[in-house]
């Protein structure tokens, strides 16, 4: 999530790195949800609702060569930096990060299997949101499992490792984001947005966590391994 890589777009790095076994990103499947407890479906529908209007919103200063959600992940970033400024060494390209960055944020948005309550609070789908059912095709099908969405946010943490992320670090994302909404959103903006963003940041960031911190013990134990590995050929 800092570093704004979707699961979807990562899967060919994903298997180069696997390849390479100092870089070999954990799976850590999931069982269930450890307790944490998932976004209502009124605040995936806030999510979705204002992620749509800021998808939408060109403000007076935008550069005109940037469209109002990359414009969106760049105001996250600013936030992410000013509230913690030692993140802004993670990264060596901010207008590409926060590109991929709102792809990401899309992907997580249309999950509906995330829901804790399934069968309440529905409602009927705008024809905008059917017809984007219909070009999602397969892809939609598997992010509305939600053990599948799980497992795709658990090797993202995973794969934060190599970008020298810290477990704690996942905190200050959440924050941002309700930040950047502010500034994004204007007058539109209402406290129950901030709210729902941060639900669904909450349960994105366990699981995360989760990758991240099974990434971090493998890969200590695999370098312990190896240490006395090498101790060992010295002394024979």
């Amino acid at each position: 999530m800092l570093s704004g890589s979707s699961p979807e777009n990562n899967s060919s790095s994903n298997s180069r790195k696997s390849r390479d076994n100092n870089k070999k990103v954990v799976h850590n499947k999931s069982g269930d949800d450890d307790g944490v407890t998932p976004p209502t479906q009124t605040e995936l529908d806030l999510v979705r609702t204002s992620w749509e209007r800021v998808s939408q919103i060109r403000r007076a200063e935008d550069d005109i060569a940037i469209s109002p959600s990359h414009a969106f992940g760049l105001a996250f970033y600013d936030a992410l930096f000013e509230a913690n400024p030692e993140l802004r060494t993670l990264f060596s390209n901010i207008f590409q990060q926060a590109r991929a960055l709102t792809g990401m944020i899309s992907y997580i948005a249309r999950a509906p299997a995330l829901s804790a309550d399934k069968q309440s609070n529905k409602r009927v789908p705008t024809i905008r949101e059917l017809n984007q059912l219909r070009r999602e095709g397969q892809a939609e099908e598997e992010s509305a499992d939600p053990e599948w969405l799980v497992d795709k946010l658990r090797e993202l943490g995973a794969r934060h490792y190599f970008y020298s992320v810290k477990p704690e670090q996942l905190a200050y994302v959440g924050p941002a984001f309700v930040t950047a909404l502010q500034v994004r959103l204007g007058d539109e903006y209402e406290p129950r947005l901030g709210d729902a963003w941060l639900s669904a940041h909450a349960y994105a960031a366990h699981h995360m966590r989760v990758g991240l911190e099974s990434q971090l013990a493998w890969q200590t134990s695999t370098a312990s391994h190896q240490r006395r590995h090498k101790a060992n050929c010295i002394l024979q």
